[in-house]
């Protein structure tokens, strides 16, 4: 009848071990090792029925990525728009005269997003070896 009201029981176990401080009476804090009997307890919760914002992400969430792959295949399109953006800006400022920014701007987002994916396309293509 409590399970239909939105309750739900749980076992707690306490007891056993455990430090305890003990206060002198010159505000020294001294540590002793104590023991508290076993316990067993059965306690009853409401379930909690708030809504919190994780949970409307949780569900953008799932209606936006289907699947695993549906993320994985946005996260390389990020990172092919990241490569493209670094090549230009890198080859901006090298027309602008900067060569040594440019040329680190262009390993740094071309080059390393480029070497990502290719890295993650070559541990797909492993995984779906092994898979067979």
């Amino acid at each position: 009848m409590a399970l239909s009201h939105g309750y739900y029981p749980s076992l707690q176990i306490s007891g056993g071990n455990c430090k305890k401080v003990i206060t002198t009476e010159y505000g020294e804090d001294t540590i002793s090792n104590d023991f508290v009997p076993y316990q067993l307890k059965l306690v009853v919760h409401q379930a909690d029925t708030k809504q919190y914002h994780s949970q409307k992400i949780d569900s953008i969430y799932q209606s936006t990525f289907k699947n695993e792959n549906s993320l994985i295949s946005l996260a390389k399109n990020l990172m092919r728009c990241f490569a493209v953006f670094g090549l230009l800006l890198g080859i901006g400022f090298m027309f602008l005269g900067f060569f040594l920014t440019g040329l680190m701007v262009v390993v740094a987002f071309f080059g390393v997003n480029s070497y990502t994916l290719l890295l993650a396309d070559t541990h797909m293509q492993q995984q779906s070896q092994r898979a067979n």
